[in-house]
Order: structure tokens, then sequence, then C-alpha cells
């Protein structure tokens, strides 16, 4: 299938009409419910894009008259002033639209709003895409409470990426919380979900302590963890990143009953999410509470019967029940699919030591 299959309409250089096709598919393809749909459906509009932006510049290429030399005249000195200060007011109308587009959270967090913004007429003028670039860096590092297909979008239109690898020390100084979340951790910081907050007054300070806490986590700093875990649990209890935050950070300090209370109430707002049901298991096995643990895997190994850590900790469960052939079908498993995987060879040749033993 061709860029324009993908994308429903027939060639053109228009990309307006690219842009708005591209909108109309995203319902379709949302990249948190059918990311591969999705990258298919971004890669088509990059390619097209592309395919106007090559026709105009072939195009203003062809047309471009000799460079001269001239004295400019006063007139001429005043046109250029007066340029500037329409190129200046441009910029600022485009980042009126950028804070209006952050301050409306349901705006906000839709992709399709962050694109009309990157296919504004600013963005293809030459003459200010240096000026855009620099207050869009600016606005950003002080909100940068976004999802990960936004920040991919601003990356792309803004390259901050080359930037950093560039001159990195430079950009970590005066942007850190951009460079942390395009280059130096970019899959962990913005895998927090946006679509289970509701819009509240204190939204950006949530935001800001479930970050903060995340972080935290990341470099075991159970101190500040904790309390930024409670400050956002303040403000809104029901958010599913959140809980699982704090389900983790329960297990992690051995509090138990705390951690089941917040992955439960997790499960009960997102009750497809498999990994949730690994966490509970891992729970009920530091409490030995085996069986209840083998319910959820066996839960998880249903649904994918390829979940190796799923199969790690039944096949743990099932050794400390002292049901030999199960957790010996679980190893077993495991090998099947990672022949290498050592935990499994020990503990299968632990199983069947055993079992001569017995004889």
């Amino acid at each position: 299938m061709d860029i324009w299959d993908q994308l429903g309409i027939n060639p053109t250089e228009d990309s307006s009409v690219i842009k708005k096709a591209y909108v109309q598919k995203l319902k379709q393809h949302h990249p948190e419910e059918d990311p591969e749909g999705y990258q298919k459906l971004r890669e088509a509009y990059d390619r097209a894009i592309m395919v106007v932006k090559r026709k105009r510049q072939a195009m203003n290429h062809s047309t471009r008259e000799e460079d001269v030399v001239f004295l400019p005249s006063l007139r001429s000195l005043h046109a250029i002033s007066h340029q500037r200060t329409n190129q200046e007011e441009l910029v600022e109308v485009f980042m009126e639209k950028v804070h209006e587009v952050y301050q409306d959270y349901a705006s906000r967090i839709e992709p399709a709003s962050w694109l009309n913004l990157l296919q504004e007429d600013v963005m293809w003028n030459i003459r200010l895409q240096k000026a855009v670039r620099e207050q869009m860096s600016v606005y950003i590092e002080q909100h940068p409470y976004l999802p990960r297909e936004v920040w991919r979008m601003l990356n792309d239109g803004f390259h901050w990426t080359d930037t950093i690898r560039n001159d990195a020390d430079s950009f970590a100084k005066r942007f850190p919380t951009i460079f942390l979340h395009v280059f130096a951790d970019p899959h962990y910081i913005s895998s927090l979900r946006y679509t289970y907050i509701e819009e509240f007054a204190e939204v950006d300070a949530f935001l800001e302590y479930r970050l903060k806490a995340l972080i935290a986590l990341k470099e075991n700093n159970m101190q500040l963890t904790e309390a930024m875990l409670t400050k956002a649990h303040t403000l809104f209890a029901d958010d599913p990143d959140l809980l699982r935050l704090r389900g983790e950070f329960y297990l992690r300090q051995s509090s138990f009953p705390e951690a089941l209370e917040a992955i439960e109430r997790c499960i009960r707002i997102v009750p497809n999410e498999l990994d949730l049901y690994m966490y509970r298991a891992r729970i009920h096995f530091e409490k030995e509470l085996f069986t209840k643990a083998i319910l959820d895997l066996q839960h998880i190994l249903s649904l994918d019967p390829e979940h190796l850590d799923a199969l790690s900790l039944a096949g743990k469960c099932y050794r400390r029940l002292r049901e030999q052939e199960q957790a010996k079908e679980m190893y077993q498993r495991i090998i099947h699919i990672q022949p290498l995987d050592i935990e499994a060879v020990i503990q299968l040749a632990e199983l069947e030591a055993k079992r001569v033993n017995i004889r």
C-alpha cells in the first residue's frame, strides 16, 4: 500500500489536504489503541509531507533570481524594520495559539491539536524558524506535561535530538526537561499516560508530582517518591499510572497491604492490562499466598502463553507448593521459548535431581 492509499486520498501537493486526511485517519489508528496502524499512518504522512516540501524547494530553486548587491535606501530600510516587526508579531501570535492548546487539557493531550500547530505557515517560514524553535523550547521546558506522541511530534518539528547531538552539555543545561524527555530517557519518562485524568483546577500540579514520583522511583529515592506520590494522590486518586507507581513503591518497601490496595484499585479502572495482574501475583508471592498468585498468573498465561515473567513466577509458586510436575512444565515452556535461559535450566536440573533422589 503506497502513502496515498494509506492516507485515503489521491496524490496531492496540498499539505492542508494531507493534514486533514491524517487527522481523519488518526481517529481510526489511535497511538495507544493501535500502535502498529498508527506507525504506518505516521510514516505515510511524513513521506507525503516530504514529497510536498521537495517539490516546493525544487520550484523555488528553479525560479530564484541571481543574487545582486545593492545599497538599501531609507525606504527599503524602513520596509525591513516593518518586516521584522511583522515577523515578531507572527511568532507572538503562534505562541499564543500554543498556549491556548496547552491550557485546554482536552486539546493538550490530542495529537491532532499539535499537528495543526506544526502545520501553521510560521513553521514553514525560514526566517522565523530559529525564533519559533527558541520560544517553543523555552515554553515546553516550562510546560512539559504532554503525552508521548506529542513529544515525538514536537521533537520531529523542532529537531531537538539533532541539536542535542551537536552539543548535549549546553542543551541539557538550558533545557534539562526536554533533554530528559527526548534524549536521556524518552521511553521511561514519557511512559505516563494522560487519557485517564479528568481536567481539574490543579491538574498541572498533579502531573508535576506524578512525574517527579516516577523519576524519584527510578533513582531509588524512596523518601522523595513517597512525598510526591502522597501529594499527587491527594489531588487525584484514580489515575491508573499513579496507582501503578504507588503499587511499585509499596512493593519495594515490603508494605504489601498498601501495594495490594493500590494495584487492585488500578485493576478496577483498567482491568485489561496484564502487567497489573503480574504486580498482584508478585505481591501474593511475597505474602506466601502462592495459590492466589497462581490464579493471576494463569489469567496472564491464558492471554499470553509466552509471558516469560509469568511462567517463571508460576514455576516458583509451584515449587513452593511442592507441585513439582507443574513447576517442571513452567520451566520447560520457558526453555522452549528461550533455550539459553539460565534460571530455567538450573531450576529444571534441580527438579530432576530431586526426582532421582526420591527414586
